[in-house]
């Protein structure tokens, strides 16, 4: 679930139309560096990992997505580079707290942002991880990915 902005919940999302500085609507893939920010973003509810996806996309990231924790393993393991994991904790297959643990340990630096509807699960995350606890607003999602990418340019 999605919390819209004044109050009241949505399993889906509209989104309002901002024009963009490209062509057709999409902007540019945000670069680090000389390299695009690579986002693995892991639910097992389609229409919140979907809304979730949409929204890095629009802030001009590079976005993978996986149902469940084994998909998201497979994934990261054919992806040569991950720079923001987004994970729900309760799925299928296997926690997304140990699927960002078993990712941070073989990508340091590895930016991690955990969400819940459960705000327990704030408790046992990764040094550095952030948690937003759902249904969270579009303006508070922006918010946690846009300081995690804040600290990945200048440090916490």
């Amino acid at each position: 679930m999605i919390k819209r902005k004044g109050g009241g919940h949505s399993g889906g999302a509209r989104f309002r139309h901002e024009p963009s500085a490209v062509p057709g609507g999409r902007r540019q893939p945000r670069e680090r560096g000389s390299d695009v920010i690579r986002v693995l973003v892991v639910d097992d509810n389609a229409a919140v990992r979907h809304f979730m996806v949409t929204l890095l996309r629009r802030r001009g990231l590079s976005v993978i997505a996986a149902p469940t924790a084994p998909d998201a393993i497979h994934l990261a393991s054919n992806t040569e580079r991950l720079d923001l994991l987004v994970t729900d904790v309760d799925m299928p297959g296997g926690s997304g707290l140990a699927l960002a643990a078993r990712l941070a340990a073989d990508r340091p630096g590895l930016l991690i942002l955990v969400v819940s509807g459960d705000p327990t699960h704030a408790t046992g995350l990764q040094p550095g991880a952030r948690f937003l606890t759902k249904p969270f607003t579009i303006e508070e999602f922006d918010l946690e990915v846009g300081t995690l990418l804040a600290w990945q340019s200048h440090g916490p």
